[in-house]
């Protein structure tokens, strides 16, 4: 078979066993599992972006000889197949005076034939992208990918926060196979985040156009990360402020460095001992600080690291959560899905927890 026809088997046989594209996108195409190859390739339905249907195609295409790529399409990205060197796509010797490869574009979301070069610049035309629109026709580099897919995951958490509480469509859109859903959304825009720094050359005068809102997220809510940032980020910051021409002094949650040494002083805190003091507190607090437990409905793995008698609110509320929620998430926990109507005293006997 000539490159073309392995390429349009190929999209064809992907779209034929539902590995690429989706069910109903004016409903679904939001979901946050429609970001993630592992469970496009592994879920029933296989929905998945274009960006990540368009990985897909390239990723078996390359595994059966073929030299392909993902193109950063506006709007939809597609995937660009060459030809090899001193061939055309469709078999024939020829030698190309540029030294340029023949390439041909798919939709595998999509589109089961060729979508032409034609075609291509004519919608480019229609998004008014009149000067420099050749870039957005050649391979695109990984990082570049990359950072689109994180854009992607973000745009999922914004329509989310849109949605009323409670809304029908809000629970679906953070589902992934298991895990909390609030904490997965935030879990993948805390990558998102991590994805734009790393895959973002430091030379770009937009490298650190999210900085702040990462720090904030990461050191309130995930600072058992100090060492990665250490590793990975503050070199990079380092890069990025020598990269500058002009220097300007930088403040809290712009500057890696000043967020380093406020997490390492709170680390070096001597912290407060409080002692199980009298014979009641010892009989109502049942579970040891460090004790790790497997949670029940959840199945990931604990470690109990504060308690405190009577009072929810005496307690760090997850970032998720509002204290009232957090409230209820107890309730929950400490008296079934459906807890009675509590007395005062009831209350006041309760103990809560809170783990890593």
């Amino acid at each position: 078979m000539s490159t073309r026809q392995k390429a349009l088997a190929l999209v064809r046989w992907l779209r034929a066993n539902s590995l690429t594209g989706m069910e109903s996108p004016e409903i679904n195409y939001r979901n946050l599992r429609n970001c993630l190859m592992g469970h496009a390739l592994s879920e029933d339905e296989h929905s998945s972006l274009p960006i990540v249907s368009s990985a897909i195609f390239c990723c078996v295409a390359e595994r059966l000889g073929m030299r392909s790529a993902c193109c950063a399409f506006p709007s939809h990205v597609h995937a660009s197949v060459f030809a090899p060197p001193g061939t055309s796509l469709d078999g024939a010797e020829e030698e190309i005076p540029s030294g340029e490869l023949e390439s041909m574009y798919l939709d595998p979301y999509g589109s089961d034939d060729e979508v032409t070069l034609n075609d291509l610049r004519s919608r480019l035309v229609e998004f008014g992208w009149n000067l420099g629109s050749e870039a957005f026709l050649k391979a695109t580099p990984v990082p570049l990918i990359v950072a689109r897919l994180a854009q992607n995951i973000k745009a999922t958490y914004s329509t989310v926060q849109s949605l009323e509480r409670g809304h029908d469509r809000e629970l679906e859109m953070k589902r992934l196979r298991t895990g909390y859903p609030d904490l997965n959304l935030e879990a993948a825009v805390y990558a998102s985040m991590w994805a734009e720094l790393l895959m973002k050359q430091t030379s770009s005068f937009h490298w650190d156009a999210n900085l702040d809102s990462f720090l904030n997220r990461f050191a309130l809510s995930w600072s058992e990360d100090a060492w990665i940032v250490e590793k990975y980020l503050v070199p990079l910051y380092d890069r990025f402020i020598g990269s500058q021409p002009q220097q300007r002094l930088r403040r809290g949650w712009e500057n890696v460095r000043a967020i380093m040494n406020m997490l390492n002083n709170l680390d070096n805190r001597q912290p407060t001992v409080n002692r199980r003091y009298t014979q009641e507190i010892r009989s109502r607090v049942h579970y040891k600080i460090g004790q790790v437990f497997r949670h029940k409905r959840y199945n990931y793995i604990g470690i109990i690291n504060g308690w405190a008698a009577n009072d929810v609110t005496a307690l760090p509320t997850p970032h998720y959560l509002t204290t009232e929620e957090a409230q209820e998430e107890a309730d929950t926990a400490n008296l079934g899905a459906n807890p009675p109507e509590e007395t005062p005293q009831q209350r006041a006997n309760k103990t809560y927890y809170t783990c890593l």
